[in-house]
């Protein structure tokens, strides 16, 4: 690592205002050329977003007499994910790593469903014996979450694909180290007790509760219908959750039970429930399982990627791991890029650390350690000491755990930063961004009140506070809140419901409300509860197929599928060229075809194998930037594609340029 400076940016802090800002001096002042920054992000509608803003600020500099220019130029800065940089040097450079540059991506979704394939028939039947077994020892069950009752015999599948997942984050492909350290772990938590109970005694016992218990003048019906139920368990088979259910029963029970010998000898023969030999074999049985599971699920996988020309990100981001150790690569990227800018640094995993850090490596260079750039209007102007690689996060937002996350990793190169800092100020500097610009005063203060306290024991307040520089010189009432009553998610569903619906039956408009959650379970079931308060909800939205949004993108598919397509050639160029109608369409397919005749005539009296003919329509400005990249869309998957097409082509701004356009029935 060399050369960074760490920003810390809380939401609303002006985190893309701040590193458009720097961008747009470094290249107007002309410290770096508009295509000399790789700029990394979240999505590639995050980059598409940056790229305009860079853009907008550039064209604010209009007493620079090449302002437009530079503001053009940066199409040719590399801005984009991780993995679409990664992609770029990987077919660039392929054959420094032995492998196909016509190897398809396979997204996580495929990868999960395979997964799910593979371990849907790996358990012998032993194993599906233990492990039944294992689950019910320890009554494994559902995720409250999941809205499911009893006990979840899949249990371990989820074990099996987060280590699976972590391996693949982390770019593992030997597991023993981690199955010996689990191992390990297991032996040291799980101790070498014997778990020695006797039923009879236990039997007894629960005789001399429901005696003592029938003369207790106060009943208490918990405490009977307890009474009862273990008195069910202990006639059969008992399991390690049942014994610990048992002896927390007894041990809560009031005073009047607690002089009773046969409790306190019952007591005695579970102290060391957890911690004994049985649970121990159990314990350990069971992670030797798991992970045999994960390397035989790794196996398949490998051989099903390479059977089918795959790629999945990981593989692509290792590749270019691979590929920053190559000195011809580092020539080439040294030699071509001068600044990294890696936004959402939080995210990253632990791979995506490693090629951040080999690029500040790689880039790193003393002549920009001196470089100040003011940042900001009046009283908000700051100054930012910039190096080559500006990394910015907030681990606040690190929520996701997208692909293998890893924020204390990237909480402890921040620190690592911070130390460095303070021995080498020249090479290494942090920044925070203490304001908030978003939000009104009474929310800052809210956000603060919450996140101070949560974030205690890993950030200094100072870390987490903003201030807030809106104010509310209006007295809005920007937040409200109200407790939302109920002990689960159905009762708190309905509180919620009963809140919203008071509101808006006090006279408050419908439009007005929007409920955010973490999944469309909750969204559905508060939809339902609505509904049955007479309340209007909006939970779907109806697409019209016949939109030429949707022409538009339909006839990019078809072109990554065919891009000789003549048709769909045409419906691009109808949609998005100004002037481009019917009449024009007609004309210019008939002066193709004499052009396409007369070249595929020539070809052919040449007998030539292989020629090159004519295209249609090859100087749209649409077709031509679709045509640069069209390797690049043919091993995309169908989600990732969608996203690539309508974020590299702009098609957000050609619907929106639309104007009274004949539509394409």
């Amino acid at each position: 690592m060399n050369h960074v400076t760490y920003i810390s940016a809380g939401a609303g802090s002006g985190k893309t205002f701040t590193l458009t800002s720097i961008l747009a001096d470094l290249i107007i002042k002309e410290k770096a050329a508009p295509e000399q920054f790789i700029l990394t992000t979240f999505t590639e509608a995050a980059a598409a977003e940056f790229k305009e803003k860079a853009k907008a600020k550039i064209y604010e500099q209009k007493q620079t007499p090449r302002y437009a220019e530079y503001a053009e130029r940066l199409d040719q800065a590399m801005i984009g994910t991780v993995d679409s940089i990664a992609y770029a040097f990987v077919q660039k450079y392929w054959y420094l790593l032995g492998i196909s540059p016509n190897l398809k991506m396979i997204d996580d979704e495929q990868k999960k469903f395979f997964v799910g394939q593979i371990l849907s028939s790996i358990a012998t039947q032993d194993e599906t014996a233990f492990l039944k077994d294992f689950c019910e020892q320890f009554g494994i069950g559902f995720e409250w979450s999941e809205n499911k009752f009893g006990l979840n015999y899949d249990f371990w599948k989820d074990d099996v694909k987060e280590i699976f997942e972590k391996a693949k984050s982390y770019n593992v492909k030997d597991l023993k180290a981690s199955r010996e350290k689990s191992l390990a772990f297991a032996k040291e938590l799980s101790g070498f007790w014997t778990l020695n109970y006797d039923v009879e005694l236990f039997r007894d016992l629960m005789e001399e509760i429901k005696s003592i218990d029938a003369g207790q003048s106060r009943k208490s019906a918990t405490r009977t219908a307890d009474i009862k139920k273990y008195s069910f368990i202990l006639s059969k088979n008992l399991t390690i959750k049942d014994l610990a259910g048992f002896r927390s029963f007894i041990d809560g029970l009031p005073q009047a039970f607690q002089s009773s010998q046969l409790r306190q000898a019952a007591l005695d023969s579970l102290n060391h429930l957890y911690t004994n030999t049985t649970v121990s074999e159990l314990i350990l049985k069971y992670i030797n399982l798991i992970f045999d599971y994960v390397e035989k699920a790794q196996t398949a996988f490998e051989e099903y990627k390479d059977k089918q020309h795959l790629i999945d990100f990981t593989d692509m981001e290792a590749h270019f791991v691979e590929l920053l150790d190559k000195k011809e690569v580092q020539d080439d990227i040294r030699n071509t890029y001068k600044y990294v800018f890696v936004d959402e640094f939080q995210d990253s995993s632990p791979i995506q650390v490693q090629i951040f850090d080999k690029l500040s490596e790689i880039v790193g260079s003393d002549e920009c350690d001196d470089l100040i750039v003011p940042v900001g209007e009046g009283e908000d102007i700051r100054d930012f000491h910039t190096h080559n690689s500006i990394w910015v996060g907030d681990f606040k937002q690190a929520i996701y755990g997208f692909r293998g996350a890893d924020t204390d990793l990237t909480k402890a190169v921040a620190d690592i930063i911070a130390k460095k800092q303070a021995t080498n100020p020249k090479q290494f500097k942090i920044h925070s961004l203490e304001k908030s610009y978003r939000s009104l005063e009474d929310i800052v203060g809210f956000t603060n009140d919450v996140f101070v306290p949560a974030f205690a024991d890993v950030l200094a307040k100072e870390q987490v506070e903003l201030a807030s520089h809106r104010g509310n010189p209006d007295k809005i009432q920007s937040l409200r809140c109200w407790k939302q009553n109920g002990t689960n998610s159905d009762g708190k569903t309905e509180s919620l419901a009963s809140q919203i619906a008071k509101r808006i039956k006090d006279g408050e408009d419908p439009s007005d409300y929007a409920v955010l959650a973490r999944g469309n379970s909750e969204l559905d079931k508060l939809s339902e509860k609505l509904k049955d308060l007479n309340i209007p909800v909006c939970r779907e939205l109806a697409i019209d197929e016949n939109r030429d949004e949707l022409t538009l993108l339909s006839a990019f598919l078809n072109l990554v599928i065919n891009d000789k397509d003549n048709y769909s050639r045409a419906l691009v160029a109808f949609l998005s060229e100004e002037g481009f109608d019917a009449g024009k369409v007609v004309d210019t397919k008939l002066e193709f075809n004499k052009v396409f005749k007369e070249a595929k005539e020539k070809t052919e009296a040449a007998g030539e194998s292989n020629p090159v003919l004519p295209a249609y329509l090859v100087n749209n400005q649409l077709i031509k930037k679709f045509m640069e990249n069209i390797s690049f869309y043919k091993v995309q998957t169908i989600h990732n594609l969608v996203e690539s097409l309508i974020i590299s082509l702009d098609l957000y701004s050609v619907g929106r340029s639309w104007r009274d356009v004949a539509g394409t029935d």
